[in-house]
């Protein structure tokens, strides 16, 4: 074989190697594209899990506070107009304890309202559980942030058995899904209302209630 033949078919091995190496690194870069892009999908995928899992975890069940009770009347005819809402945050499961919201306004002046939740959105209420106390500034606006359990909220009753052994008898227990006000100072409606004092205080000596939920609690 002559130098010419030699020195083409070298050339030509040469050439096919260049070629089929520019191939490979073709479908490597390929590769290592493709690989990346599922890598950023993937990514994407997990934060917008992760997020949507945040906002859920943020995401409040809202209910509105209307006025009710004796001293409506009274409080709509001196120009009131009291009307509030509650947001509870569903964190029990994460930090132990539902975070609760209670925003109030169209009330008298620098004046402090309890907070129940309660078996029952009206008379006679029957079980209740204090947890806050909220008071207005000098526009009758209030807010009042707590922790607590509230979606899961419920009052139980035990006795135990009568004969032995010493053990529970069957519990009386029932759900706290609504949320209701009562002016905590008995004096504090004594101009919208003529009725005497209740127990809705720490010193057992509130006024009437005045705002509720209508629509319970999950």
């Amino acid at each position: 074989m002559s130098n010419m033949s030699r020195q083409y078919g070298s050339g030509s091995l040469r050439a096919k190697q260049i070629i089929e190496g520019d191939q490979m690194k073709k479908q490597f870069l390929g590769a290592f594209t493709m690989l990346r892009f599922i890598a950023t999908l993937m990514f994407v995928a997990s934060v917008t899990s992760a997020n949507a899992q945040s906002n859920s975890l943020f995401e409040g069940v809202e209910r509105d506070l209307v006025l009710f009770g004796p001293a409506a009347g009274g409080l709509t005819g001196a120009g009131f107009a009291p009307r509030g809402r509650v947001i509870v945050f569903p964190r029990e499961d994460v930090q132990g304890a539902d975070k609760l919201r209670v925003e109030i306004e169209g009330l008298p002046a620098n004046t402090c309202f309890t907070i129940f939740l309660s078996e029952l959105n009206g008379f006679p209420f029957r079980s209740l559980q204090y947890v806050a106390e909220a008071c207005t500034n000098h526009a009758g606006r209030g807010v009042v942030n707590t922790k607590l359990i509230v979606l899961d909220a419920f009052a139980l009753k035990t006795e135990g058995n009568a004969t032995p052994p010493p053990v529970f008898a069957t519990p009386i227990n029932v759900d706290l899904n609504h949320i209701v006000l009562w002016f905590a100072d008995s004096a504090a409606d004594d101009a919208f209302t003529p009725l005497g004092a209740g127990p809705f205080d720490a010193d057992r000596d509130a006024g009437v209630a005045v705002l509720r939920t209508e629509e319970p609690l999950p």
